[in-house]
């Protein structure tokens, strides 16, 4: 079961960080408001995705 979780964690991770990316990209070219908090969520998802897998010891493949 831990690996499946480490499998879905790991894909929603990705996700959050392409996400974040974009966002980073986003901010370069115009400062929005909408898209510091945009940007500021993507990191907190991510912070939360690590931290959790690393207490419960999942595998973030």
């Amino acid at each position: 079961m831990n690996e499946k979780i480490g499998y879905l964690l790991s894909d929603l991770l990705d996700e959050m960080k392409h996400r974040k990316e974009e966002s980073d990209n986003a901010l370069k070219q115009e400062k929005d408001s909408f898209e510091e908090g945009r940007n500021l969520a993507y990191a907190e998802i991510i912070e939360m995705i690590e931290s959790r897998a690393n207490i419960y010891d999942v595998d973030l493949k």
